[in-house]
């Protein structure tokens, strides 16, 4: 598979980067904009939809002041190192700063391939400010307006020269969508950074450090591709009350619809709490694989207490899954974290099954024939004819019956039960669809 081409987009804060970004990927809401400086704290990365074979990568503002959400020199660098091409993006109408200068300067001394991005040029008959007409007239650059989509043609058309982009478009390469979710501050950056070894979140003791969703893929030695997720800390509504988190809460809720395996962090120290809850209810909803994973264990005495008082919370809120799969480290200490790759290839696979319809119907006979269907409210007995797997992810069964509206709840949980432990479906969501016949 030919290797995809990467454009990193750098500036200043408030620049126009994250519109740009959002207007390369074709999404309204995939970085979170604002008029704010500092809004973008993370590396964030996506597809240039209109280019083949191009990713785009969104940046933090570039700050020299010393700011503890500014990230440093080596981590930028060691980011851009891996990019086939920079633009820096300037501010079109105004006179460049302090910052501008410093991060062309170091982009020179580094050696990284720049173009320049002047924005915000939208009119026709405009002229851009000539401190950056000054500093690009040698160079590459490209008048564009992020938020009204102009000046793309050009900009486009170079981008295409570099990726030959007159060989066939390669196909989107499939992965395992792993998304980490949690209530602030549980350690989801240390964790996700841990498994990929960069720094690619900023990690603080400060809840609310993350805001967009960030994802990179991770190639196992055999070669798969498994894509994880970054998310933002979700807090409870009531104490949302800022547009910023709103949307990082709404980037969170889209990001955990699109998963595969939903694995949601817990603190040990204070393991459980009603947004734990709230949180596991979303993720048997959308009917995600799930993954428990216990961090921060090495701060706790009584490991064994602590899993087990998880546990039994999950047995009595958790109807969906019958058996979760617990996972305990530590992100801080790297311990434990190797065991989360083969937990998620495990929950993957369990929730991608699929059981022949002979095999299943013969179980359900033996069941129906030790614990019959209640008879209902009529003088015909309720029947059940046969149940079928019609889906996966999540698995899925048909109950066909000759009285559905009298079949109880509680014969169709007995039913969910004993497929989940016969063939194995205890650790993932398991869905019953009753219809008449």
């Amino acid at each position: 598979m030919r290797a995809r081409k990467v454009l990193a987009i750098v500036g200043r804060p408030n620049v126009g980067k994250s519109t740009l970004f959002n207007a390369l990927a074709r999404r309204k809401h995939r970085a979170i904009v604002a008029d704010v400086d500092g809004v973008t704290r993370d590396f964030l990365q996506d597809v240039i939809e209109d280019i083949p074979n191009w990713d785009v990568l969104d940046t933090p503002g570039w700050n020299d002041k010393e700011h503890f959400f500014s990230l440093s020199l080596k981590t930028y660098v060691s980011a851009l190192q891996k990019v086939d091409v920079v633009a820096i993006v300037l501010d079109g109408k105004a006179p460049l700063t302090h910052n501008d200068y410093a991060l062309i300067e170091h982009m020179r001394v580094c050696k990284i391939p720049c173009i320049f991005c002047v924005n915000k040029m939208d009119g026709q008959e405009q002229r851009m400010h000539p401190d950056v007409e000054n500093i690009v007239f040698a160079h590459n650059f490209f008048e564009i307006s992020s938020l009204h989509k102009k000046g793309f043609s050009t900009f486009f058309s170079f981008l295409k020269e570099m990726g030959g982009a007159d060989s066939a478009p390669e196909l989107q390469e499939k992965a395992v969508n792993v998304v980490f979710v949690g209530r602030p501050n549980v350690g989801k950056s240390t964790l996700f950074n841990a498994i990929l070894g960069e720094n690619l979140t900023l990690v603080s003791d400060i809840p609310g450090t993350t805001r967009d969703t960030v994802w990179r893929t991770y190639r196992t030695p055999r070669g798969e591709a498994i894509r994880f997720f970054d998310t933002a800390g979700l807090r409870r509504r009531v104490r949302v009350k800022h547009d910023l988190e709103s949307m990082s809460v709404r980037a969170t809720q889209e990001a955990l619809r699109f998963a595969h395996v939903a694995c949601l962090l817990l603190d040990a120290t204070a393991p459980l709490e009603r947004q734990d809850l709230r949180l596991l209810h979303d993720i048997c909803q959308n009917g995600r694989a799930l993954l428990i994973i216990l961090n921060k264990m090495d701060l706790v005495p009584r490991k064994k207490d602590i899993i087990s008082g998880v546990q039994k919370f999950l047995q009595k809120h958790i109807t969906d899954v019958r058996s979760p799969e617990i996972l305990s480290i530590s992100a801080e200490q790297s311990v434990g974290i190797k065991n989360v790759i083969p937990k998620v290839r495990s929950l993957y696979a369990e929730w991608n099954k699929r059981v022949e319809t002979a095999r299943l119907n013969k179980s359900v006979s033996v069941w129906l024939e030790e614990t019959p269907c209640p008879r209902g409210a009529g003088f015909t007995p309720i029947k059940i004819r046969y149940v079928s797997q019609i889906n996966v992810r999540p698995p899925t069964f048909f109950v066909s019956v000759n009285r559905p509206r009298e079949l109880p709840t509680s014969y169709v949980r007995f039913l969910r039960n004993n497929i989940q432990s016969a063939f194995g479906f205890e650790r993932v969501p398991v869905r019953m669809v009753v219809r008449g016949s």
